[in-house]
């Protein structure tokens, strides 16, 4: 396969936060609501584009928090056992994610793959060597982007899939753009070079 699909939708509607946060009054309700509308929208687009992909042996991955609601849909249950695949779990602590601070935050991440080797380069779970920051607030919005280590994980594996040179340089950019959180990670294939 000369390509890949990568599916990481917004998840705060599947956050397990939403069963306290719907008690909060009609306003919440209607915004939670909303949220799960645009998870759907994604979620049909996704698996028109997937179920072809998938025919032609492409790799699919599936990001979303491990314990993000999302994952127990009937339609993403539906789709799991339709194509099977293998899932891994990771732990942004495991991985350099830290608060603000500097204190490492878990985000636990589960990814499931479809014609991948993902699983067998991705894995790290948290050491339970450290105190962790809890994830709310200002530790929230940073634990949207991936921690550099993870990303070079995933890409290395994408390449893998897709029989492309694995070795990757790194840059760490100092992002001026304001939507963006932090820095950004570019990363570029070291020419004919391999693992």
């Amino acid at each position: 396969p000369r390509s890949s699909i990568w599916l990481s939708s917004p998840c705060t509607g599947g956050s397990t936060w939403q069963r306290f946060n719907i008690k909060r009054g009609d306003l919440t309700q209607q915004k939670i609501k909303q949220l799960w509308k645009g998870f759907e929208q994604i979620w049909k687009s996704f698996i028109n584009i997937a179920d072809h992909a998938i025919q032609h042996t492409i790799p699919i991955y599936i990001e979303w928090p491990r314990h993000c609601r999302y994952w127990h849909t009937p339609r993403v249950q539906r789709f799991l056992r339709k194509h099977g695949g293998t899932a891994t779990n990771v732990d942004g602590c495991a991985y350099g994610l830290v608060s603000p601070e500097g204190r490492p935050i878990k985000k636990p991440w589960r990814i499931h793959c479809i014609s991948s080797t993902l699983s067998q380069h991705l894995n790290k779970a948290c050491p339970k060597d450290h105190q962790r920051q809890h994830l709310e607030g200002a530790a929230t919005r940073r634990s949207q982007h991936y921690p550099q280590q993870m990303s070079s994980d995933i890409h290395k594996a994408i390449a893998i899939d897709l029989g492309r040179p694995t070795t990757f340089t790194a840059a760490v950019v100092d992002s001026d753009d304001e939507s963006v959180d932090g820095d950004r990670v570019v990363y570029a294939p070291v020419a004919n070079t391999t693992l």
